[in-house]
């Protein structure tokens, strides 16, 4: 059975980042890797390895620069915890307001070697 998270109240945590999510974005993909050789009829593929990504919606603009490495952790509003990456990098920001609407960014990580 999934689990069903209510995002109203949830927090995201970057470093000293603190932000109430509006959304997120998680991905699994493995690539995959072209190995066919000479004597193969078709294409034939191996995994690759993972390269996870997590973006999260939140709302408000944020001070944190792309770039920073940080622990990550995403609470949901009864207290648990839907993700953690122990060493995460901010790959990108992007800010969007309207006129008499919210303003919310989006960030992008990434995992990291410690910083």
């Amino acid at each position: 059975m999934a689990t069903h998270y209510d995002f109203n109240g949830s927090t995201v945590t970057f470093g000293t980042l603190i932000a109430r999510v509006r959304s997120i974005n998680a991905p699994r993909k493995v690539p995959r890797v072209r190995v066919t050789s000479d004597d193969d009829t078709t294409e034939m593929y191996e995994p690759g390895k993972k390269d996870p990504e997590l973006t999260v919606e939140v709302v408000g603009g944020v001070a944190t620069v792309e770039g920073t490495k940080a622990a990550l952790s995403v609470t949901m509003k009864d207290g648990t915890t839907a993700g953690t990456i122990a060493a995460a990098m901010l790959e990108s920001v992007d800010t969007k307001g309207s006129l008499n609407g919210e303003i919310t960014s989006t960030l992008k990580f990434c995992p990291s070697p410690a910083a």
